[in-house]
């Protein structure tokens, strides 16, 4: 499974959108530079001791995880269904 690679920027620098969907996930930050192309991503916490990725387009609309597709595909446990933080 592909792990996403997060810039690593201080909090000012930061993108500002928030994940529309409604849900324990609404409103978490994108976790991509200011000013950045393509969809925004955030890793979130689902639960203690789990995460997954939220990922949405700029316009709005909430997209399925590439690595949860992946991990579907490979039989993996997928991260929307919670990806154990080692």
């Amino acid at each position: 499974m592909s792990v996403h690679v997060f810039p690593d920027l201080p909090d000012s620098e930061l993108c500002s959108a928030t994940y529309p969907a409604l849900g324990p996930d609404f409103g978490s930050l994108c976790n991509e530079a200011d000013k950045h192309d393509g969809n925004h991503i955030a890793l979130v916490v689902v639960a203690p001791g789990y995460r997954r990725y939220v990922v949405w387009t700029p316009a709005g609309e909430v997209l399925p995880d590439e690595e949860t597709s992946l991990a579907h595909a490979q039989g993996q446990t997928p991260p929307i269904e919670g990806d154990q933080v080692t």
